[in-house]
Parts: structure tokens; sequence; C-alpha cells
């Protein structure tokens, strides 16, 4: 590649980021002078308390927020947006005119009229809590019912729009979704999905992982420790069963499913595979297809709840946010009990199928792998591992 080509490139990047930089600007001075168009969505009925009172069951008490903290995080936004455009030009894409790919929208963005809002819900980065909050200020906050576990299938969705809509939905909408560190988020998966509760779903799928795996004996040694959801050696609790499955898939073997090709001797279905648990958000939402207002992290929710509500207008009515009070995840607890486990060129070709979410999201593989190994790892050895 020639000097003057590589200039011409660098050229190109540093334009689309000054010119998307200035828009953002733009459009975040606009909605925050418009946003009061929102409160006309927000009328509690009679025999209803106002706003306040009907968000208490939700919400931490208020914080005080200063002209210069918003500044300081509305920099840090830009920043990240900025880092999605570079990534974004990395891999070889483009954000594009939303009309080129209307046809190929990520059937994950729910459309919310009622606060004029798109959201592109990712599994495993707080989507249920951000569907109860949607639903609710749709209900006209009337009532809030928090772990009501809304079903994403019965929130409206951008792909069934027609194109004229989808495009005036889209230039006219405030759009987000919220990331989380990869490694972090497929542990969260493999936890919730495998070695808990949801492990009467997903267990069906450990035959496919552990191809070795002799069901008959598998039925025997479950009624054996539980003779009463058993009738003549056979299960009468498949729910049950299953998550007796699932527990036999250890992590090792579950990353199994990024790192090894598809066995065509023993293949695994592509449901999956392509599970929206732990498919990359980079896959699930588009953002280089995409030009969303604002993309936050789930490291800190509290902060990008806020100003969530303060872009789209919402804080001209609600004058309490709905954040979590937690911290620290239980996967982020139990990231190096888990991932020590792994092989150092595992954990490489992992970050290989995760790249992209590295990338566009600001992750640093470096700083992941002093989180979730032991070992003393130099930074001339990732490059050689990442090169191999």
């Amino acid at each position: 590649m020639t000097l003057n080509t590589t200039m011409k490139r660098f050229g190109i990047i540093m334009t689309i980021v000054v010119v998307t930089t200035l828009s953002l600007i733009f459009r975040y001075h606009l909605r925050f002078n418009t946003g009061k168009s929102l409160l006309k969505y927000f009328k509690p009925s009679a025999n209803q308390g106002g706003v306040e009172e009907t968000m208490q069951s939700l919400l931490l008490p208020p914080r005080s927020t200063t002209n210069s903290m918003v500044e300081d995080r509305t920099l840090l936004y830009l920043e990240r947006n900025n880092t999605m455009l570079q990534g974004c030009s990395i891999i070889n894409q483009s954000i594009v005119d939303h009309g080129s790919m209307l046809r190929y929208l990520p059937n994950r963005i729910t459309v919310h009229p009622a606060v004029n809002i798109l959201f592109c819900g990712v599994p495993k980065v707080a989507v249920t809590t951000w569907h109860e909050i949607l639903r609710s200020l749709e209900s006209n906050l009337t009532k809030i019912e928090l772990n009501s576990n809304p079903n994403f299938y019965s929130f409206i969705r951008l792909n069934t729009f027609g194109t004229r809509q989808k495009s005036l939905l889209l230039n006219q909408y405030f759009k987000f979704f919220f990331v989380r560190n990869p490694f972090e988020r497929l542990l969260s998966a493999y936890l919730d999905k495998f070695q808990g509760l949801n492990g009467g779903v997903y267990g069906k799928f450990a035959s496919f992982l552990l191809p070795g795996m002799n069901i008959s004996l598998e039925i025997a040694e479950f009624c054996n420790k539980n003779p009463f959801q058993c009738k003549r050696g056979k299960f009468t609790e498949k729910k049950q069963f299953h998550r007796h499955l699932a527990k036999q898939v250890t992590f090792p073997i579950f990353v199994r499913l990024f790192t090894e090709d598809n066995d065509p001797q023993h293949p695994i279905p592509s449901a999956l595979r392509l599970d929206p648990h732990w498919r990359p958000i980079t896959e699930l939402c588009q953002p280089c297809k995409i030009q969303y207002d604002f993309v936050g992290h789930y490291e800190t929710m509290a902060e990008d709840v806020e100003y969530v509500f303060r872009e789209s207008g919402l804080s001209e009515v609600v004058s309490e946010i709905p954040v979590s009070s937690r911290t620290v995840s239980h996967a982020a607890s139990h990231m190096s009990s888990y991932y020590n486990q792994l092989s150092l060129n595992v954990i490489v070709k992992l970050y290989r199928y995760f790249r992209d979410d590295f990338l566009l999201f600001g992750y640093s593989f470096k700083s992941t792998l002093q989180l979730i190994t032991d070992k003393l790892i130099e930074d001339d050895q990732i490059q050689n591992l990442l090169k191999e």
C-alpha cells in the first residue's frame, strides 16, 4: 500500500469522524430543546398518582447533575461513537444511508411510538429491564410492573413496517442500544442458559455439544437422583431432565461453539450457534449500517440511562430515572474462575469470534485478559498470538 493511498484513507476516516461528531452535537442540542413535545404521552390517569409516585418502586434517589458533568458525559459518548466509526472502517463496513439497507434491518429493533424510540434489545445487557421500562412508559405510567418479563415478540418490530415507514422512523425516532464486555456477556449467557433455571430449555441441545453422551445412562442417573420425577425408569418432568443435561455442559465445552468448526459428523443446529444470547452485538444491531443516536455501556448503566432519558426528552417528564443499584454482575465476579479453565490459545480464538464487538465498542482485549486469567502475559506475546 502506497503512502498516498494510506493518507487518502486516513483523510476519509477523519472526515467521517468530524462530520458525524458535528451531526451528533446538533442532534443532541435539537433533542434537548424539543423534549417537551413528549409531554402529551405521559398523562397519569385520574385515579392514579403522579409520575413520581408511580415510578417509586423502580427508582433510585435522584442525583444532582452539573453542566460540567453533562459535558464530560457528552464528550465520552462522542468518543465512543468515533471509536465505533473507526472500527467500522477497519472491518471494511461503513455507516450508510438508511434507505440503502431497509430490506435488511435486524429484527431486534423494537418500535415504541408513544415515546418516539427505537430500541435494539441485546440479550444479557439488561434487555428485560429496558423492555419493562419501555412497556411502562407506553402504558402512560399508570402501572409499573417490575419482573413482568415482557415478551420481546409482543413489541412492534421495525422490520414489520413498509419501506417508507421504516425510513421515517429511522430518521425521526431516538435510536439506541446497550453493549457489554463480550466475554462477560458470554459467561452470563452460559451461567443462565446451562447452569441456571433456563437449562430446562437449553438442555435439549446438550447432546449436540456432547456427541458421546449416552441418553439412556443419563435418564437412569437422573431417575436414581430424582425418583419422584420418574415413573418406570422414565422421567415425567421433561424440564427437570433437561436441566440435568444442561449442567453436563461445562464452560470449555460450551466455548467450542465459537472456537471450533462445525463437525459434519455431529452438526450443531444453527439455532444454537446463532442464539441471540451469545451472538455478537454487531450482528444483532448492525451499528455499521444504522446510525444510532446513542450506544450505552452495561458497565456505566446508571449514568447512561440518565443520558438516554435526557437526550430522548423523557427527563422533561420523569423527574427520577430508573437505574440499577447493582455495580458488579454475577458473571463479572466469576470471570477468572471460568476463563482460567481455558487455554490461552482458546481464549484468543474466542476473541477472534467476538473481535468486532471488542473493536467497535472500545473494549480492550489486553485489559480483559488481565481480568480473566492469572497468567502474566506480555504485550508482544499477545500480538504474536493474534497474528497466528
